[in-house]
This record gives C-alpha cells, structure tokens and sequence, in this order.
C-alpha cells in the first residue's frame, strides 16, 4: 500500500481543507492507516513507541480477558464452580505472557 503512512481520517473543515488553512500535502492530523491499523488489530509495529507500548497492553489485557472467562466458565470435577478469583486472574495473567510470547516469536507454526 503506497499510502500507509498518510492520514487513515484527516481533519478537515466543512470544505474539505485541513483546520488551520494548512495545505493538504502537509496535513498529518490523525493517526495514519497504518496506526489505525495496529490499534485495531492490536499488532504493536507502528514508529511510534509510546503508541506501541499501549497497543501491546491493550493486547494483553484482551487476551487475558478471553482466558479468564474460558477458566472461569471450567468447573470443578463435582460441576461445581470454586475458583478462587485472585488464581484465576494470575493464571489469565501468566497464560496470555505465555500465549503473546510464542505468537511473537513463532516464526514457523508447523
């Protein structure tokens, strides 16, 4: 894609000009696709660090959340429901650490 790094949704005014009269080829309002792109689909590669460091804490407390509600759905071997909730958090916590680690570092899924 040849415009990536251009504005995803620019700012402009009710004629189409960028706020502030600056000319449209100057114009960086807004994140860029691709920003737009890693927010969304939670991939920390953008050039900005600070939005990287955000993206990978926001991906980790998603994953976390989905494992967390697939433990605390599990039941006990009576069917009955008696997890603690602090072990549940930590073992989200720990399985998503673990899950991120080998999607980042998984170059050969076979």
């Amino acid at each position: 894609m040849e415009n990536i790094n251009t504005p995803a949704a620019p700012v402009t005014d009710k004629d189409g000009m960028p706020f502030n009269e600056v000319p449209p080829d100057v114009c960086t309002l807004g994140f860029t696709k691709r920003e737009r792109a890693c927010i969304d689909l939670r991939i920390p590669e953008t050039d900005d660090p600070e939005l990287n460091e955000l993206i990978t804490k926001a991906r980790r407390q998603e994953v976390a959340a989905k494992i967390a509600a697939g433990l605390s759905a599990a039941t006990d071997d009576d069917g009955t429901w008696s997890h603690d909730p602090s072990d549940v958090a930590f073992a989200a916590a720990s399985y998503a650490d673990a899950l991120i680690h080998q999607l980042d570092n998984a170059h050969d899924c076979k």
